[in-house]
């Protein structure tokens, strides 16, 4: 990491990685941190209010307001996002009024990564859809199919989806639903074109008074220009009563997404009553849980796909396995608050193919309160990760709410890469 002394100026660092601009940002406490873009809009990757090294921003201050560099403040990124993304530019006050005091005593900074999101559509480049509460979010790619990035069901800002609205069911900006990303991948990855009800009753509420829109990332992809060998995507259904099969040619198995219950009214519908085939918001939640225990890590693995197996989620209604996968290389496992760091031999450099910062099973990073364990929590960081380690020879890792968003505050979290040296 650079460390430079910092007082009145601002320390601009641009990283250019496969012709995507990264900027790293730092600006003292008590100055203005001014974010910008030349060409494009502005799209906040992680940030941090507080203090994680002594010598930043350390000119002329005592020793012991500068000793904790263990002070994050976990809503910086919420703040910044909300101020900042999907304008040219922005500014905001480095100061406790704006960010709260994370740890008082110690004179911090704000750090923020952000990139310049290019105003043309370009093959590849991601779309963010916002739509309101008890309206229908439409996604669909013109050419090729839909790759959901990042999704949240809620609130972040007190603007948005605000017409006609009463004060206190907008004062609320820290609403977040963790599921979000799981429900729009089961229906949406994968296709040209997608329909999905933005209402509790498709995500669940996660903050009841509140009224909340649904705020989605993706990205279509070619068929023209497929993934490498080693990160192909692979998307399998299988109807109930069925054996469903993963395999790896090379590689094992790790397990993106699944859902055992029924999203649309055609797949698995040959012969079936028009009743079985009615419900199409039939999700099993524990669905991703079952696959990554049985499935990950290992070349292949077979799946019977029953009640039996999953739990009923929709008596009545016949339901399939939709299984997203990927076979990968190498991974690596970093818990909540530790750093490691992952290194390719030779002249091979680093080529991210996956990452979530959440939690995707009980069983991993186990942590001694029970209640930090108690639900799944999916945050894909893939598109982060991209940006900081693709083409290096080693990338340092730290898995803290400081350095990727935090969609579930009260899980013990750990960060999941997949990656290869290619």
């Amino acid at each position: 990491m650079l460390h430079r002394e910092l007082s009145f100026l601002t320390l601009v660092l641009i990283l250019c990685q496969h012709g995507v601009k990264a900027v790293d940002l730092i600006s003292c406490e008590g100055e203005t941190a001014s974010l910008s873009c030349a060409r494009g809009t502005i799209n906040v990757l992680s940030a941090n209010y507080g203090r994680t090294d002594s010598s930043t921003c350390s000119t002329g201050r005592p020793a012991n307001q500068l000793s904790n560099v263990q002070c994050t403040q976990s809503t910086s990124l919420s703040v910044v996002t909300t101020r900042c993304n999907g304008k040219q530019s922005c500014s905001i006050a480095v100061r406790n009024s704006v960010f709260n005091d994370p740890c008082v005593g110690t004179y911090k900074f704000l750090y923020v990564s952000y990139e310049c999101n290019l105003p043309i559509p370009l093959s590849g480049t991601s779309t963010n859809l916002v739509t309101c509460e008890s309206e229908t979010a439409r996604i669909s790619c013109a050419r090729g199919t839909i790759n959901v990035l990042s999704a949240n069901y809620g609130r972040t800002d007190g603007t948005t989806c605000s017409t006609g609205r009463p004060a206190n069911q907008l004062s609320n900006v820290q609403c977040t639903q963790s599921t979000s990303l799981s429900v729009v991948t089961t229906q949406c990855d994968g296709k040209p074109a997608c329909s999905i009800s933005v209402n509790n009753a498709v995500f669940g509420d996660p903050c009841v008074g509140t009224y909340k829109y649904l705020i989605v990332s993706y990205k279509c992809i070619l068929p023209s220009t497929p993934p490498p060998p080693s990160a192909s995507l692979t998307n399998l259904f299988t109807c109930e009563s069925e054996t469903a099969p993963l395999s790896c040619a090379k590689g094992t198995i790790k397990v993106l997404s699944a859902n055992y219950g029924r999203t649309d009214q055609t797949t698995c519908s040959t012969g079936k009553p028009a009743n079985q085939l009615s419900n199409v918001l039939c999700r099993q939640s524990t669905s991703l849980s079952v696959l990554i225990t049985q499935c990950d890590g290992k070349p292949d693995c077979s799946i019977s796909v029953n009640n039996a197996v999953f739990g009923d989620p929709c008596v009545g209604t016949y339901k399939y396995l939709n299984v997203s996968y990927t076979c990968i290389q190498k991974s690596i496992i970093v818990c909540q608050d530790k750093s490691r760091t992952i290194t390719c031999d030779g002249r091979r450099r680093l080529n991210i193919h996956f990452a979530n910062f959440g939690r995707r099973d009980m069983v991993t990073c186990p942590n001694t309160d029970p209640t930090g364990m108690s639900s799944i929590c999916i945050s894909s960081e893939t598109r982060t990760l991209q940006l900081r380690c693709d083409g290096k020879k080693s990338c340092h890792l730290y898995a803290s709410d400081s350095n990727f968003i935090d969609r579930c505050p009260r899980i013990f979290k750990y960060l999941e890469v997949s990656y290869s040296c290619d």
